[in-house]
């Protein structure tokens, strides 16, 4: 009897156990992966999603033997390059890795590991709502015009006013850096935009121009204060589908030098909001 109930311990806690290392599991891992020669290198974790959909930090802990990341190229719209296996783990907090389909020597490259579906815990999220814009702007957007920077640095001016109104500190209407991409998954390109001068101390402001149809409608992200090349500064690191749910994520880094601290963005179609699903405190390694 003593040893039937002991069986029946051991296999419950056996269970239990089995169900706790499965939900410790992360089902998203954003790393940085450097390949030392063709197809063997260095792997570091860097950001996680767990199974109830929250983002963190990650670390060595969310990375196991035979682990299949895929890898993409360091680009503003990251293009797949190919799959790395993690072939043993480290005391330290990276992992090594052996590549199974192409070769590569001393390059960076993102890469992601991913389950087949997943959701985004979104209920204490920070969400940015959408504004409309008026029609003389909708007119300046529908001009054909090969030049999209001076398109949009057009409806920034025209726009100016309103730009005032969300961030009344910023007072540079200069585009320093944009992006074009389908951001809320309607197959027409929306636009991320950087408002500074990096020459002057006088702040930077990230904004969105969402396209609909023939309508536009603007959405305020984020303002720093001082933004500079002496101070940190905002910059647009890359966009990228990371759950397949038809919409880009917005990688957008808080930089000093090389530095990248990230923060990211994705659109939400049911509550029509822009939200900021991950805010790092900590860079992206960089070897």
């Amino acid at each position: 009897m003593i040893r039937k109930r002991f069986f029946v311990l051991l296999m419950m806690q056996i269970f239990l156990s089995t169900i706790i290392v499965a939900d410790n599991k992360p089902i998203f891992v954003l790393s940085t992966i450097r390949f030392d020669n063709d197809s063997k290198g260095i792997l570091v974790p860097e950001i996680a999603v767990d199974y109830n959909g929250n983002w963190r930090k990650a670390t060595a802990k969310d990375l196991w033997v035979g682990q299949e990341f895929q890898i993409f190229d360091r680009t503003e719209k990251p293009k797949l390059q190919g799959k790395v296996t993690v072939s043993s783990l480290t005391e330290d907090f990276y992992a090594l890795f052996m590549s199974t389909n192409k070769t590569h020597e001393n390059v960076y490259f993102r890469g992601v590991y991913k389950t087949k579906q997943f959701f985004w815990n979104t209920e204490q999220t920070k969400g940015h709502k959408p504004e409309n814009l008026n029609s003389q702007i909708q007119q300046e957007f529908l001009k054909k015009q090969t030049d999209i920077k001076k398109m949009l640095q057009s409806v920034v001016i025209l726009d100016w006013d309103n730009i005032k109104k969300d961030f009344p500190k910023l007072s540079s209407s200069n585009i320093s850096e944009f992006i074009s991409a389908d951001i809320n998954g309607d197959t027409k390109d929306d636009y991320i935009l950087i408002l500074s001068n990096f020459d002057d101390k006088d702040g930077a402001a990230i904004i969105m121009y969402l396209t609909e149809g023939t309508q536009f409608k603007r959405i305020p992200i984020s303002f720093w204060e001082s933004a500079s090349y002496d101070t940190s500064w905002p910059r647009i690191l890359f966009v990228m589908d990371f759950n397949e749910d038809g919409t880009k994520e917005v990688v957008i880094s808080e930089s000093d030098s090389d530095i990248n601290i990230p923060i990211i963005y994705s659109w939400d179609k049911d509550k029509e909001l822009l939200l900021e699903l991950y805010h790092g405190e900590e860079e992206f390694w960089n070897g």
